[in-house]
């Protein structure tokens, strides 16, 4: 095979729980199956219908209206399939990506932060080239941390904790918070919550790019959104907790030749689903 991705390895394993053997680096293959696995489960092409408010008004023509959704959902799950199976896996991840960008500029309901991070990598997976190392996933971190702790930072709320009590007590009904916040003068609290989540997002934007191979801001990323769907007892931030574990696949995962070469794929998938159980889980407290 080429360097290109485009044609499939013939030793390529067709276990889905494999991957090695591919033209993408074992970690980084997994990562993209699972935020394939999350945007899989995100937007609902044949449901949809045809385009409803669209960010490209064109696709809302009888040119497009029509076959938009059917086409859409044949070529993503074509290409889902493609990808589980280990073959031609960077086209596939291109073509994952595409499909849930014009999906979503068809269906302006259907944006969300979470689907366009998920886009994003599937999207610089699909292009990976050996020679710029993990450094376009680093970049592209910091420039999502850096992008939301400035945007943060710009909004008086954070910092005098209006956000955060409207947050966890009005909108969400956060009873630990309410009764901690009740005890303590003004916003004191919010604003001290505002103020930490300003100086994490900015350590993982610093962090990513700093640290040996991104790790520590990684590291500092999964923590920050497990930490925030913990304390929000799962109501907020379950799908980038989700999505950051997918990430720190490429950042962390590599083939032992100790064990088989389908185990720890197989944990990193239990870690995943675990994740998704939290909310259920604190439920039940």
């Amino acid at each position: 095979m080429d360097g290109s991705g485009l044609t499939a390895r013939a030793d390529a394993p067709w276990n889905p729980l494999r991957s090695d053997g591919t033209s993408l680096p074992p970690g980084w293959l997994l990562a993209a199956k699972l935020l394939a696995f999350a945007v899989f489960r995100g937007p609902r092409f044949l449901g949809a219908g045809p385009p409803f408010l669209p960010f490209v008004p064109a696709l809302d023509s009888p040119w497009f209206a029509v076959w938009l959704a059917p086409v859409t959902a044949a070529v993503f799950y074509a290409s889902f399939l493609c990808l589980f199976l280990n073959r031609i896996v960077q086209p596939a991840c291109l073509v994952i990506a595409c499909c849930v960008l014009v999906h979503v500029a068809g269906h302006r309901l259907e944006y969300a932060n979470n689907l366009m991070f998920a886009s994003a990598f599937l999207l610089l997976i699909g292009l990976y080239d050996a020679r710029a190392g993990l450094w376009p996933l680093r970049i592209q971190l910091a420039l999502v941390y850096g992008g939301a702790g400035l945007n943060k930072a710009l909004d008086s709320d954070w910092w005098n904790g209006r956000f955060f009590d409207a947050l966890m007590i009005d909108a969400l009904g956060i009873r630990w918070y309410a009764a901690v916040a009740g005890s303590l003068p003004g916003h004191s609290l919010g604003v001290v919550l505002g103020v930490a989540g300003i100086v994490a997002e900015a350590t993982i934007c610093a962090t990513v790019l700093v640290s040996r191979n991104g790790r520590v801001g990684v590291l500092l990323m999964l923590l920050f959104h497990v930490s925030m769907l913990v304390a929000t007892s799962g109501q907020l931030s379950l799908p980038f907790a989700y999505a950051s574990l997918a990430v720190s696949a490429a950042f962390f995962y590599s083939p032992s030749p100790a064990s088989a070469p389908w185990i720890v794929p197989a944990m990193w998938w239990m870690a995943a689903l675990c994740i998704r159980a939290i909310p259920h889980m604190l439920s039940l407290l």
